[in-house]
């Protein structure tokens, strides 16, 4: 396939790349957020069938990255991230078909109630606007929060790292021309082709055009963009994450929880971190408190047969996600049931854990009369 993600030039050479497509997305976000879910969800199933039909372009290309990627010393829990082959493509394809059958979550109305001046008052759901995003070494990202986006009527902006680049890049071009082919306008998807780090603070400063911006990656780029940012952020990812091995746990159980929350796929973010296991002089409280001084507020877990301790570690631990006899490796939109996630945040305001349709929308108020007016 051609590789050209251009969406146009900056009308002036003044104007950044960034701030530029941030315009175009802005001005597709108005007739986005008014299609119809219908056309959203073609549009989802387009991106899918792409991925599959251009698999071996996608992975050719990306195996050139990961070869320059070795070259430069690159650990090798980056190589993972960075890397795609067919079974994470087809897991890719599959994620973006899971969120095209999920309940549209534009329009719903919540919360209606009549007041008692006969005035029926309640809240609509409705798009963000437009969404950011600055990423580093996971290009799976880029279909990810592309097939998020549109499916919640959102426009997005999307800025990879630069050592996937041009595998998020064929990514970003397959997800503009499907949704372009269902008929929604293709600056919907707008792709930053620079790699000057300028670039991002472009990007983190075009508050006019982006409503929410949501940084992937590792500590220092969330630092960077959540203090430079004039926009938004919702910042999370960073997993400092444990389990805690009760005393009267079954430990045959506790051993395959252990085990597959470390090594299912130790480069991602809920991974396990830090075992503790309960002793004499550090119990439950001990572990809460040490989870409270060293947890980023990510994923934590217990193994536990006692329902008081489970009680009340699910209420003294404050993480995006606690889980009880299970994995941290489950904090994940997929396994949530969401289809796939804009991102986990270890925040609280507005969206907590992974960010799904749901979290990518707000609401405004709908005030239905008969002619009323005011005293």
């Amino acid at each position: 396939m051609s590789h050209n993600t251009n969406s146009g030039s900056p009308e002036n050479q003044t104007t950044s790349e960034a701030s530029y497509k941030a315009s175009l997305a802005r001005q597709a976000s108005r007739t986005l957020a008014q299609t119809s879910d219908e056309s959203r969800t073609a549009a989802l199933e387009m991106i899918s069938a792409k991925l599959r039909d251009f698999s071996s372009d996608i992975i050719e290309i990306n195996q050139l990255e990961l070869s320059t990627a070795r070259e430069k010393g690159l650990s090798e829990s980056f190589l993972d991230r960075m890397m795609l082959n067919d079974e994470r493509i087809e897991g890719m394809a599959s994620g973006v078909n899971e969120v095209a059958g999920l309940e549209d979550p534009i329009g719903g109305i919540e919360d209606m109630s009549e007041r008692p001046n006969g005035l029926k008052v309640g809240k609509m759901r409705i798009p963000i606007g437009v969404l950011a995003s600055v990423y580093e070494a996971r290009p799976n990202v880029t279909i990810d929060i592309a097939a998020i986006a549109i499916k919640s009527g959102n426009a997005v902006v999307l800025r990879s790292g630069s050592d996937a680049h041009k595998t998020s890049s064929i990514l970003a071009e397959i997800a503009r021309n499907a949704v372009s082919e269902a008929g929604i306008d293709i600056r919907s998807i707008q792709f930053i082709e620079s790699t000057d780090r300028e670039e991002v603070d472009h990007l983190l400063a075009a508050e006019e055009f982006i409503d929410l911006m949501v940084p992937r990656g590792g500590s220092e780029l969330i630092a960077r963009v959540r203090d430079n940012a004039k926009m938004p952020v919702v910042a999370g990812g960073i997993g400092v994450c444990h389990t805690y091995v009760d005393g009267d746990a079954d430990f045959e159980m506790a051993g395959d929880i252990v085990l597959n929350a470390k090594t299912r796929r130790p480069s991602v973010c809920n991974t396990l971190d830090t075992l503790l296991v309960d002793r004499s002089a550090d119990g439950l409280a001990g572990a809460i408190e040490h989870i409270a001084q060293h947890g980023s507020g990510h994923s934590e877990a217990i193994v536990t047969s006692s329902s008081d301790n489970s009680k009340t570690f699910l209420a003294a631990v404050d993480a995006s996600a606690v889980f009880v006899n299970a994995s941290t490796g489950f904090n994940d939109g997929g396994e949530f049931g969401l289809g796939c996630e804009l991102g986990i945040s270890t925040q609280k305001m507005h969206a907590r854990g992974p960010m799904g349709l749901k979290e990518l929308t707000s609401y405004k108020w709908i005030v239905l009369g008969e002619g009323h007016t005011r005293p």
